[in-house]
């Protein structure tokens, strides 16, 4: 089954390597695998089943992605929804897909053991799960479009393959993990390529800044008007470890790319896409992106 060799491989090809990095905490591959199993059972208590559709409303970054992989381990229909939702928008939301929500679990991000032979569970069901996503209500009312995790699968092979993503990749997003744009660039792709994602709590763009040189981070996934505020920062931060910064869900200008590139060193690249589809296309630099795949900037994220 194409799902298991796929959770085979979180768990086994990059065992030891960082998957997810949030302040002091540190979560392996390994322990990502288990983490996964663990709130999978607290969900499953909770009455959630397969098939169900579920709200996944989360603004801690690290939180939200181990509680998506734990609801499609499932075989559930997740429904990300802004942290930021109104009561009036997400009473739009109920009435639209019927959803359940898991408002109340815990998320648990700690394990005390890892079992070398542990079983495979069915884990993600190929065109029986995935995510309900709303469009952006372009051309009329907004509406809910079904993206499988085939999909999902499908279009984390593109970036993977088109961004160059590798284990020594560090991953950080400064756009919510519940857009479409920064969902499918991040969580799944991070998963395929072995690399390590740093996440946040709400944004703030200077802290970012830091970020980067503290943590050698070497992929940003933004949107331009985040683009726009790192230009404006008087101080200097040094962006030498970064190979890409992908901006989406916005126009990047001329003028925007020029500032950035002017401060930074360093090009910025814009991301295409639509909700109903996810990443169409990304306009890369060949010679920039595709020169660094040949040799990735050697950064050790090993325990």
């Amino acid at each position: 089954m194409e799902s298991n060799r796929f959770l085979k491989k979180i768990r086994d090809d990059y065992s030891t390597r960082y998957a997810y990095i949030k302040n002091d905490i540190c979560i392996t591959y390994a322990e990502l695998y288990k983490l996964i199993d663990i709130n999978r059972k607290s969900i499953l208590e909770l009455g959630i089943n397969k098939d169900d559709c579920v709200i996944l409303q989360r603004k801690d970054q690290l939180e939200f992605s181990i509680l998506f992989l734990s609801l499609l381990s499932i075989g559930c229909y997740i429904v990300p929804v802004s942290d930021g939702i109104t009561e009036f928008e997400l009473d739009k939301v109920k009435k639209k897909v019927m959803p359940k929500t898991i408002d109340d679990i815990q998320v648990m991000l700690h394990c005390d053991t890892i079992e070398e032979e542990q079983d495979l569970p069915d884990f993600y069901s190929g065109d029986d799960c995935g995510i309900y996503h709303m469009t952006s209500g372009s051309t009329g009312e907004e509406k809910y479009c079904v993206r499988t995790f085939n999909n999902l699968y499908a279009e984390a092979e593109s970036y993977v393959e088109t961004c160059a993503y590798s284990y020594n990749d560090r991953i950080i997003s400064t756009a919510p993990l519940n857009h479409s744009f920064a969902l499918g660039s991040v969580i799944i792709p991070a998963l395929l390529s072995g690399a390590s994602v740093y996440t946040l709590n709400g944004l703030s763009p200077i802290r970012v800044m830091k970020m980067v040189p503290q943590n050698k981070i070497t992929v940003i996934i933004t949107v331009p008007a985040i683009v726009k505020m790192f230009c404006i920062v008087e101080k200097q931060y040094d962006f030498s470890t970064i190979r890409m910064v992908l901006a989406g869900a916005g126009v990047i200008t001329a003028e925007l790319h020029r500032m950035f590139l002017e401060k930074f060193h360093t090009h910025l690249y814009g991301n295409y896409g639509s909700t109903e589809t996810g990443g169409l296309i990304c306009r890369l630099n060949d010679e920039n992106i595709a020169g660094k795949k040949v040799n990735p900037l050697e950064v050790d994220c090993s325990k």
